[in-house]
């Protein structure tokens, strides 16, 4: 479905707050001046931030027109692709319905641009997903990175690639960071998160959000949120905390190195998603150097 116009950041929200502005009775003298600086500082903070915000680079896909080849490289591991357009987005919008199978797995990549971490502040990744029941899949969805557009959000030789996962836990969701480097098969994985409170047939979001430090590290940080009918983002359910990802610990040397990588996401329908809705990427460019 089309993205809600109050899926903005809550940073923004929370400054540029109704109650912020709000004229209280009796307003003059010396109070009165005290105010309207405090409205003209926030009006310049609000302007600042809202800069911000417009010099990020969005790309949406709301899957309500078009075909999947339009925007993914749809990379079937095995058992044909477990993804399919239908009337299965929020409030019965185009989304894509997910196989109730671990017998296919594959990974949707964005084919239609590449980004540079080292170019970049953060580069912030969101999809919606509704909540199922779990069954043997091991996992609902994953958002990441991967070093090739034929590359694999999973545990198989080729290319590289880190992600924040929805990891399934008997009949719970954790949070969980895992990466790859192109020579080997099996992914390393940080330690679960706490679970969460999530109901089967909710809509929720997914975000997940990576920063290169440098050349040898990763910051990553998450958040699931309740989606309601409408498509409106609320406040965070779950969390993964801000923290420093190592080389040395974990191997992806090859996707903060490098300065080409490829947006990824995997579901799994037997893992506790049902469909998907309203992927974006917002790429927030690093600032500029002070002359």
């Amino acid at each position: 479905m089309k993205p809600s116009t109050k899926t903005e950041s809550n940073f923004i929200t929370q400054i540029n707050g109704s109650a912020l502005f709000e004229k209280k009775p009796g307003a003059g003298g010396r109070r009165g001046a005290e105010w309207r600086r405090a409205v003209g500082i926030a009006a310049i903070v609000v302007s600042l931030v809202s800069g911000m915000a417009r010099a990020a680079d969005p790309e949406s896909v709301d899957f309500d027109s078009g075909a999947l080849s339009d925007s993914f490289s749809d990379n079937v591991l095995y058992g044909g692709s477990p993804y399919s357009l239908g009337p299965v987005g929020v409030n019965h919008t185009r989304g894509i319905a997910l196989k109730e199978t671990s017998g296919s797995e594959g990974t949707l990549v964005f084919k239609k641009k590449t980004f540079d971490l080292s170019k970049l502040a953060t580069l912030e990744i969101s999809c919606f997903f509704k909540r199922k029941g779990i069954g043997a899949g091991t996992h609902a969805l994953s958002l990441g990175l991967t070093s090739a557009e034929t590359g694999h959000l999973s545990g198989v030789e080729g290319a590289a690639f880190v992600g924040l996962r929805l990891k399934a836990e008997t009949e719970s969701l954790r949070m969980q960071f895992q990466s790859k480097e192109a020579k080997v098969a099996s992914p390393q994985a940080s330690q679960v998160r706490d679970d969460f409170p999530t109901e089967a047939g909710k809509w929720y979001q997914l975000k997940a959000i990576f920063a290169r430090l440098d050349d040898k590290t990763l910051r990553v940080t998450g958040e699931v949120s309740p989606v309601s009918d409408a498509g409106e983002v609320d406040s965070p359910v779950g969390f993964f905390p801000l923290h420093n990802f190592w080389v040395g610990d974990f191997h992806f040397a090859e996707i903060v190195g490098g300065h080409k990588v490829w947006v990824a996401l995997r579901a799994n329908g037997d893992g506790g998603a049902e469909a998907l809705d309203n992927f974006q990427i917002v790429a927030r460019p690093l600032p500029d150097k002070a002359p």
